[in-house]
């Protein structure tokens, strides 16, 4: 045993008798123990061996010391709750129980009724609290990881704030956001940060320099201490997770990665990329395109851009990752905004369109209630065309809107044309098909998604509009590419015609240019149209 430990159980048994000597000797002035005498049943000695039972059983649980309870987020919850609270300790508490058992033997021995029922009640009380310990260990990590969360972001605002004033601000703003969840130990929690927040406030605004640069001064040191402790804390999640992930605990991988994700350490989550992606590629890429829509920053951008390339590689050269790479190729750059930047003035086209759309019901509704459906037909014309003029309106900024738009601020996916080049160039032919059907199945999706966000189908005016859905680099290479296949015949004609329509595509409010040749056909032996 070393000095440390042995330095900690002296001084459990001295606190544990000090405690257990001073309420017995209370009791017994107190004329306690003659209270207890009155009990008939009362018996000191079942009493005793009792507690002597119950101390021993505690002693049995000591091999949960070598159990492996699982981790939250980068505490280990065996540790937190069982190893290092000094005083609430399991080391600490069996202590206690022992020093009271041997306490008892002796009170008993002596006469000293009183000391036999303070320890029993002590006993009890020591018992008590390490069931609910026991019990949290199991069934408390979802509380704890709450309260971890908050703390967590806490000490990132802190780490990013290299300003007193930049930090009071951001916790200000966080208070708010810490006051709308439920945690164990909100009050205090709270009660902690607007002391903080006051405190800083009322020495940022002293009239006297000292005050102020104390504050400064303080903020530094915390901000320093901050960085290292979160030095720690990031490589204990970086080990759990790196652990988890050898593992194939799903659990603890995906709970650590949404961590970082919703607290924005993306550093640390970026050096977890390669192994992430290794395990899981498609979480890893759905992941990723949910952090790109969560932050716009260029520095993630650029570090999202480069594994893009590294991760498509990756994906292309394996099989049955059709979801992984669209999660991948639609994450945003500067090639494929997927509508971001039109969407608030398309919407609010669309707004108007549904406002006339329920104006015109309203007058149907109010035209089939007239008595006098002349009158009522004659006085709604006048209306009707006022309607329809404001409709072509809405259509005219609509297309106004759109033409004025480019094709990365339309389609929602990257095209890995030059990639299909590439590979075209170093003869792996099967990697070039492989392209070409990510590229041909994404661009379908896109066209009916971008038909549907464009608000040309709310729009009853006839409306049409052309764009290219690929870039003029883009169209080079699609156009080597089909050159360059005329003699190895290694794509097949349907998909060269698919990739031919892609600088020049149509869409409009038209339903039958929703429908195929082979449904059209249908179409007309149902209603027996004939061909034209």
């Amino acid at each position: 045993m070393n000095l440390q430990f042995k330095l900690s159980t002296c001084i459990y048994v001295i606190t544990s008798l000090i405690i257990l000597t001073i309420t017995t000797a209370i009791c017994s002035l107190c004329g306690i123990d003659k209270f207890f005498g009155s009990f008939v049943d009362l018996s000191y000695f079942d009493l005793l061996t009792g507690q002597i039972a119950n101390t021993l059983i505690v002693l049995s649980l000591t091999s949960v010391l070598s159990s492996d309870f699982g981790q939250a987020y980068w505490i280990d919850i065996k540790d937190t709750k069982l190893i290092t609270p000094f005083w609430g300790c399991f080391i600490g508490i069996t202590v206690y129980l022992l020093t009271a058992m041997v306490f008892s033997i002796t009170v008993y021995a002596m006469g000293y009724d009183a000391g036999v029922v303070v320890s029993a009640v002590f006993s009890t009380g020591l018992l008590i609290v390490l069931t609910f310990k026991m019990i949290s260990i199991y069934f408390g990590k979802e509380e704890l990881k709450k309260q971890l969360l908050v703390e967590y972001k806490h000490m990132l605002i802190l780490k990013n704030s290299s300003y007193v004033s930049d930090y009071h601000r951001r916790l200000e703003k966080y208070l708010e956001e810490v006051e709308g969840k439920e945690f164990l130990g909100k009050s205090r929690y709270v009660k902690k940060i607007k002391k903080e927040i006051m405190e800083i406030g009322n020495g940022l605004n002293s009239r006297e320099e000292s005050t102020v640069d104390e504050i400064h001064k303080k903020h530094i040191e915390n901000h320093c201490k901050c960085i290292e402790d979160l030095k720690d804390i990031d490589l204990k999640i970086v080990e759990y997770t790196l652990n988890a992930i050898d593992n194939n605990d799903t659990g603890v991988v995906r709970e650590n990665i949404e961590l970082l994700v919703e607290c924005e350490n993306y550093d640390t989550f970026f050096n977890l990329i390669e192994e992430l992606f290794e395990w899981d590629e498609k979480y890893t890429c759905k992941t990723l395109l949910e952090l790109s829509k969560k932050n716009m920053a260029w520095v993630i951008k650029d570090k999202m851009c480069f594994f893009k390339q590294y991760a498509l590689q990756k994906l292309i050269a394996q099989s049955g990752k059709l979801d992984a790479v669209q999660n991948l190729l639609s994450i945003y750059d500067t090639t494929n905004l997927g509508m971001v930047k039109l969407a608030p003035k398309i919407q609010e086209i669309t707004d108007k369109c549904l406002l006339l759309k329920s104006e015109e019901a309203r007058m149907e509704q109010e035209l089939s209630n007239a008595d006098d459906l002349v009158k009522a037909m004659r006085s709604q014309r006048e209306h009707r065309k006022e309607l329809k003029e404001k409709d072509k309106k809405l259509c005219d900024e609509l297309v106004a809107i759109l033409n004025h738009a480019g094709t990365k601020d339309l389609r929602s996916f990257y095209v890995p044309v030059r990639e299909a080049y590439e590979a075209y160039e170093e003869k792996r032919f099967e990697i070039v098909n492989k392209y070409i059907t990510v590229i041909i199945t994404n661009y379908k999706q896109d066209i009916n998604f971008i038909k549907v966000s464009s608000g040309i189908p709310s729009v009853d005016a006839e409306i049409k509009f052309t764009f290219s859905y690929v870039t003029d680099e883009e169209i080079f290479f699609i156009n080597q590419l089909i050159e360059k296949d005329k003699l190895n015949l290694v794509i097949s004609e349907k998909d060269k015609a698919i990739l031919s329509q892609m600088s020049s595509v149509t869409i409009d409010n038209n339903l039958s240019s929703d429908i195929n040749d082979e449904n059209l056909q249908i179409f007309r032996a149902t209603l027996d149209i004939p061909e034209v």
